[in-house]
C-alpha cells in the first residue's frame, strides 16, 4: 500500500434489496427501507378528536416494508402506513417508488433509476420495475466546495463494467484512498460508477465521493 493510502478490508455487513413482483403485495412498489437503528412499529388511534401514536416492536435496520402510499401527521410527526396496517415514522425510512420511463428507453431495454433525494435505486426492464434497493451517493456540502462530492445527475449510458477492480483517488479532499476488490463496478460518467461497497453500512444516506454505493 502506497504511503498515505488506506487498504480497506471486507466487513461483515450484508444487505440485499428486494426482487420485485407485482403479484406479491410485499414485493411491489412503493416499498420502504428502514434506515435508522431506533425504528418502531406504531399504531395510531383517535381519542376525543385527537390522534395519538403508540410505539411498539423495534424494527431492525434495513428491514423492507410494503407501504400503501398513505400518510398522516400526528403531533407534528408524519407517519406512513404499511400494507399490514401499522405505521412508521417517515424520518426512519426511505421509500422507493416506481420511476417514470425515460423517453429514450426501449420497451425491452434494461435501465436503472437512482434517486438522489431518497437514496434509492430501482432497476427496470422496459416499464416493469424488477429490483429495488437503497444506496449511498455522494456527500454534498453547499458551503465548502472542497467537501462537496455530490453525485452527478443526468441520463447516462453504462460504458464499462468490471467484476472487481481497485478504486483509488490521490486527490480526494479528505485524504487519498485505495480500495482493492471493489465488486461489480459499472462506470457511467468519468470516474463515477455504480458499485458494491463492503466498507460501510450507511446505505440510505449520503456517504460516497460521488459514486453510487450499493
Amino acid at each position: 500500500v502506497a504511503k498515505n493510502h488506506i487498504l480497506m478490508h471486507k466487513s461483515v455487513t450484508e444487505f440485499e434489496g428486494v426482487h420485485l413482483d407485482a403479484a406479491d403485495p410485499k414485493r411491489r412498489l412503493p416499498i420502504a427501507f428502514v434506515t435508522n437503528t431506533n425504528t418502531h412499529r406504531h399504531t395510531l388511534e383517535e381519542k376525543n378528536g385527537e390522534w395519538r401514536s403508540h410505539g411498539g416492536e423495534l424494527l431492525p435496520r434495513f428491514s423492507i416494508v410494503g407501504v400503501t402510499g398513505n400518510s398522516k401527521v400526528v403531533n407534528n410527526k408524519r407517519f406512513v402506513e404499511t400494507i399490514e396496517g401499522w405505521w412508521v415514522r417517515d424520518t426512519d425510512v426511505t421509500i422507493a417508488r416506481a420511476p417514470e420511463l425515460p423517453p429514450n428507453i426501449g420497451a425491452d431495454e434494461k435501465w436503472i433509476d437512482v434517486n438522489l433525494k431518497t437514496q434509492t435505486l430501482v432497476a427496470s426492464h422496459g416499464d416493469i420495475p424488477v429490483y429495488a434497493t437503497i444506496v449511498s451517493t455522494g456527500r454534498h456540502d453547499d458551503h465548502d466546495p472542497s467537501k462537496d462530492h455530490r453525485t452527478k445527475s443526468g441520463s447516462f449510458r453504462i460504458r464499462e463494467k468490471h467484476i472487481s477492480a481497485t478504486m483509488d483517488d490521490d486527490s480526494a479532499s479528505d485524504g487519498p484512498y485505495s480500495i482493492q476488490d471493489v465488486p461489480w463496478i459499472m462506470y457511467f460518467e468519468g470516474s463515477f460508477a455504480l458499485h458494491g461497497a463492503f466498507w460501510h453500512s450507511r446505505f440510505g444516506h449520503e456517504r460516497s465521493h460521488g459514486c453510487v454505493n450499493m
